[in-house]
Formats: C-alpha cells, sequence, structure tokens
C-alpha cells in the first residue's frame, strides 16, 4: 500500500513529535481504527449476525467458562470481557447456589458500582439492588489498585451519615434497612455531595482494564469449574 505524499508528510511530523518512528505510528493508529466501534459495527452488519470471534471480539461467543472470556483479554474491550464474565458467574450461581470467593465479591462489587453511578450516578446505586455492594465497594477498589475511586467512594458513604447497625459481610445486615431509611428522605446536602462525587467517579479512567488485571492476576480466585 503506497501512502498518497501528503498523508505520508502528516504521518513523519506526527511521528516526529511523538518521538517514534512512522511504522510504527502507522501501526497504532490502524489498530486504533479497525477496533473502533465504528468499525466492529460495520463488520458485524456485513456478517449478519455472525460471529466475531475471529476477530478476537465476543460478539457471537456463547461460551460460559471464565477461561473462556478471559482469552479475549488482549484483544477485546476490557468491560465486555468483564460483563461476559460476570454473566457467566450468575449463571453458574443459579445453577450451583453458593457464597462467591473474595475475587468473585470484587467483580460483582466494582461492575454494580460502575454500571449503576455511570447510568444513575450514587444515588440510583444505593437505592437499587445494587445497595448490596454499599459498603464493600470502597474495600474491592482498594483491592484492585484503584485508590482514587475509593476515596470517591469513601466521601459518597460519609454523605449518607454514621450507621449503628453493623455489617459482616456483602449484602448481608441491618445497615441496609437504615440506608433504605435514609434514602428515602430528602437530604439536600446528601444530594449535593452525591452528585459531586458522581461527577468525580465519571471523570476515572481505565477503572474496567484495573479490575480486569485483578482478575487476571487472581486466576484462582474464580472457581475453575465454572
Amino acid at each position: 500500500m503506497v501512502l498518497p505524499e501528503l498523508a505520508f508528510q502528516r504521518l513523519v511530523a506526527l511521528g516526529k513529535a511523538r518521538k517514534t518512528t512512522p511504522s510504527k505510528l502507522a501501526v497504532h493508529i490502524l489498530s486504533d481504527f479497525l477496533g473502533s466501534n465504528e468499525a466492529r459495527r460495520e463488520i458485524r452488519k456485513h456478517r449478519k449476525g455472525k460471529p466475531l470471534t475471529d476477530l478476537g471480539w465476543m460478539d457471537g461467543y456463547e461460551g460460559e467458562s471464565v477461561d473462556g472470556a478471559l482469552a479475549f483479554a488482549d484483544s477485546e474491550n476490557a468491560y465486555h470481557i468483564l460483563c461476559a464474565l460476570e454473566e457467566s458467574l450468575e449463571q453458574h450461581r443459579k445453577k450451583q447456589p453458593g457464597m462467591r470467593t473474595g475475587v468473585e465479591n470484587i467483580i460483582a462489587a466494582v461492575m454494580a458500582l460502575m454500571r449503576e453511578v455511570n447510568n444513575g450516578g450514587f444515588d440510583q446505586f444505593y437505592r437499587n439492588s445494587s445497595k448490596r455492594w454499599s459498603f464493600f465497594a470502597r474495600s474491592a477498589l482498594l483491592h484492585i489498585g484503584r485508590n482514587d475511586a475509593a476515596k470517591i467512594v469513601a466521601r459518597a458513604v460519609r454523605s449518607l451519615g454514621k450507621f449503628e447497625t453493623g455489617v459482616v459481610a456483602p449484602g448481608v445486615g441491618g445497615r441496609f434497612k437504615e440506608l433504605d431509611e435514609r434514602m428515602s428522605r430528602p437530604d439536600s446536602r446528601r444530594s449535593r455531595v452525591l452528585e459531586e462525587c458522581d461527577i468525580a467517579f465519571q471523570q476515572l479512567t481505565g477503572l474496567p482494564e484495573s479490575l480486569l488485571a485483578y482478575v487476571r492476576r487472581h486466576p484462582n480466585g474464580i472457581l475453575k469449574n465454572r
């Protein structure tokens, strides 16, 4: 393939600006384009529903194993992998109910937090069923090395006030009854703080990647028969 002269000149100039070679820069640009949602949509449309797994995307992936989902870690969007992994774990729990492992709790907590806060804010996180992770989310974030996100969650929790009832595990304990009661009462200060936490949290980058990296570092934290 021969680049038009002007395009090549721009490539060379950008390479110098970024202190890299034109060939490396070209590979980077091409990889970004071919990995874009636009390219993905066009290929999906052309294939008319056929799987894209041969291209490293999870569209059409029907496996249920954890290892199967993690096999896409170097070619697929981290959040898509985590969604597939979360679904795999939930399907297994329906077939074989039981306690989650620590790693599985961390996956569930961080995924619930990202999904709810990015959709409707911390207010929604504390009102929906996701509230079962309200007092564990900060710990989960610290485990995956995201102190920045943990600080935001800690501030959000403080805005709820002190709780008299303890809790022994994620989703268990009387603290959630108190949480329901408080969220049912208007509180302008709490609303203001939670909105500020929403903005700060939504400006974070790389959270799915941090969670996926943690999962890959702790493969034994997920039951291998899943």
